[in-house]
């Protein structure tokens, strides 16, 4: 069996990638953006992730967004602030022509294409150093590595409602169910978190 090995293409001045808040601090700690390994989601896409960092096009971004959100509600029960932060998702900007120049190379991800509603999507081999990444901070893009990301935190939990479990029916005898609701194996509530509050409104 042959494999057809793709071809590199310029990519447009700007790209954009997906993330979660809780993931940023390590991403500037390690000064890139690495490669990925299994995929973070179900439908095959394992075999297309490995060793490779995926972009889209602004008008892709929301889609990705929308699956980090429901990757979060997928990981966690969000009963704890650390959680919602963690689980928040955000949005990063790619100096992509840059990175180009600098000797990265950009292939057509028809996969992703496909799934954001045939906006064009990206994949690079080859891990972005953080000197060409932004990130939307609520108000507009600032350099990666000037992200405030304990301010964006706060900002998580100011716009998120908590929501405590409805204990009422669990009834000492039982009846309504409550014998085999299991309140006491469950957390006291949960975060309702703005997922849109880090969406940027322009490219």
């Amino acid at each position: 069996m042959t494999t057809t090995t793709p071809t590199p293409v310029k990519p447009p001045d700007y790209l954009y990638h997906a993330t979660h808040l809780g993931k940023i601090d390590d991403i500037v700690a390690s000064e890139r953006l690495t490669l990925g390994g299994q995929s973070q989601f179900s439908g095959g896409y394992d075999f297309h992730t490995r060793n490779r960092v995926f972009f889209t096009e602004y008008d892709g971004l929301r889609f990705w967004m929308n699956r980090m959100n429901l990757l979060g509600q997928h990981n966690s029960d969000y009963d704890s602030e650390d959680e919602a932060i963690y689980w928040t998702p955000v949005a990063l900007r790619i100096m992509a022509d840059a990175v180009y120049d600098e000797g990265v190379d950009f292939y057509p991800d028809a996969l992703g294409t496909r799934d954001a509603g045939w906006n064009d999507s990206y994949y690079a081999d080859k891990p972005i150093e953080i000197d060409y990444i932004e990130i939307w901070n609520g108000k507009g893009w600032v350099e990666l590595v000037d992200a405030d990301t304990g301010r964006m935190g706060r900002r998580v939990i100011a716009a998120a409602e908590w929501e405590a479990n409805d204990q009422s029916d669990s009834d000492e005898d039982g009846e309504n169910g409550g014998e085999n609701r299991g309140w006491e194996d469950d957390p006291k509530g949960y975060w309702v978190i703005d997922s849109d509050l880090f969406e940027p409104d322009h490219p």
